[in-house]
């Protein structure tokens, strides 16, 4: 494998993941059931992006079988891809909200406890479905929102192989989202017993202080890197990307044309410029920072991450 994992320039077409954590400390006042109430949105957040990946590998499908619109498979979805985050029984949204409503709302489960920072990040509305779940829920799909176009840059003749190589990276990045929440969650949870300082797991600006903490987070970066890699770069998958566009006049080749022609998201006339698909480095490097960004602090929207209290 000849590609690294750096931490120079960033790419731009992710660069909303970038939030980047707020100075904080360990909050002396927090209790036993708040922060049970923090890890358990940290694992209900890792959870729902996982669920929302499956949609997204099924929608992706039908379209490449002719059985839905590549439409629906990105933001603000539609068709059985909506079904799959909606539902009122079994969406990816809709079970989200419900869980972190059962870990942090007393109005739900007595034994909960809505931790200040949550309730004051949605005006004091608590932590129930109309509060801070239904919030937090939206940022967790708007990190998703930006996935998603980002891997599946080319869905205009793209090939099977190329194809194979997009499902990989969707399936990596909630993999590795997945593991970096774990790696902060451990540490969160040693600082919460006492038997480290709160300020060694924050982000710093990315890796925390805590060398365990930073050895867990190399062990996910370097699983992904090759998880990544094995289907696209390290299999010969070289995709370009072309322009992405929402209607033909996106893909004129200047202002006023009129040339351009927009075919299943992608510019099939008019401007053919392509970029390079993002490396699997890229990839690593650009998951790593968007979990670091936004386990204390979020700038996605109107939340505070699942750690917020320390």
């Amino acid at each position: 494998m000849n590609d690294f994992i750096t931490r120079g320039s960033t790419v731009a077409v992710l660069a909303l993941l970038l939030a980047r954590a707020a100075s904080a400390q360990l909050d002396p006042n927090l209790t036993p059931p708040e922060f049970k109430c923090e890890t358990s949105v940290a694992k209900a957040d890792a959870k729902a992006l996982r669920s929302l990946g499956k949609c997204e590998l099924k929608c992706q499908k039908g379209f490449a079988t002719g059985l839905n619109p590549v439409t629906d498979c990105f933001a603000p979805y539609a068709g059985a891809m909506d079904v799959c985050l909606n539902d009122s029984a079994k969406g990816a949204d809709t079970k989200l909200r419900a869980a972190i409503a059962k870990a942090c709302d007393p109005a739900t489960n007595p034994s909960a406890n809505c931790p200040e920072c949550y309730d004051a990040a949605v005006g004091g509305a608590g932590c129930g479905e109309t509060g801070y779940a239904a919030d937090h829920q939206t940022i967790v799909e708007n990190l998703f929102d930006v996935i998603v176009p980002s891997d599946y840059c080319k869905t205009n003749g793209a090939s099977a192989t190329e194809r194979k190589c997009q499902d990989a990276t969707m399936k990596g990045v909630t993999k590795q989202i997945g593991g970096l929440v774990k790696c902060f969650s451990k540490c969160f949870t040693r600082a919460f017993a006492g038997t480290i300082p709160g300020s060694d797991c924050m982000p710093n600006p990315v890796l925390p202080n805590d060398a365990a903490t930073q050895t867990c987070i190399a062990a996910v970066e370097t699983k992904s890197l090759a998880a990544y890699g094995k289907l696209c770069a390290d299999a010969g998958v070289n995709i370009q990307c072309p322009v992405a566009c929402g209607s033909d006049a996106g893909c004129d080749s200047s202002p006023m044309s009129g040339d351009g022609i927009c075919t299943n998201r992608n510019c099939s006339a008019g401007d053919l410029s392509t970029s390079p698909y993002l490396t699997a480095s890229n990839w690593t490097v650009l998951v790593t920072d968007a979990v670091a960004g936004n386990v204390v602090n979020s700038s996605l929207g109107p939340d505070t991450g699942p750690f917020c209290s320390q």
